[in-house]
């Protein structure tokens, strides 16, 4: 009789150690795999997306062109800074996207068909919600009445939000 009482225990006891090592075992090992397999299901599936996108502008950049003289044209005769300012302030608000911070990198006058222009770059530090979002802000600068021209573009999809930092280029014949 107690030879079977001890020999029940000591397979409710194997029992209890056997569920505690599987619980444990899934718990340390497969979960943390299983979450890191979803991350890199997120990373690759937003390198895709960005792929996309950027062949999609790459596609539509070979297929435009417009000639120089009425690029020259659509040049203002003069633009001071508060108006670049109010440009990018536009297209933040109209993409949701936030402009934490701009820097201006460099003025210079560059010769264009004999014609002298004032080329100022700028370098944008800001994060949206989402890469539609990135891409209309983008889109709306670049379709601004102003001549602009986004140089680089850099950004990382971090904590849901997207981080980015973009450089781009303002013409003007002066600044003021």
């Amino acid at each position: 009789m107690i030879s079977k009482t001890v020999h029940r225990r000591v397979i409710y006891i194997w029992l209890v150690v056997i569920i505690l090592t599987c619980t444990a075992a899934y718990l340390f090992i497969f979960m943390p795999l299983s979450t890191e397999i979803s991350q890199k299901k997120e990373a690759l599936n937003f390198t895709e997306k960005k792929y996309e996108l950027l062949k999609e502008e790459a596609e539509k950049a070979e297929s435009h062109t417009i000639p120089v003289t009425s690029l020259l044209n659509s040049i203002p005769e003069t633009m001071d800074e508060e108006e670049v300012i109010e440009l990018i302030n536009q297209a933040s608000n109209g993409s949701k996207s936030l402009v934490e911070s701009y820097q201006y990198k460099e003025e210079e006058v560059i010769e264009v068909k004999g014609e002298k222009v004032e080329q100022l770059t700028m370098q944008l530090n800001g994060t949206t919600s989402t890469l539609a979002q990135l891409n209309k802000f983008i889109k709306q600068l670049e379709m601004s009445d102003r001549l602009v021209h986004i140089s680089g573009l850099d950004f990382q999809n971090r904590d849901k939000s997207i981080y980015f930092q973009t450089e781009l280029n303002v013409y003007s014949k002066t600044f003021e």
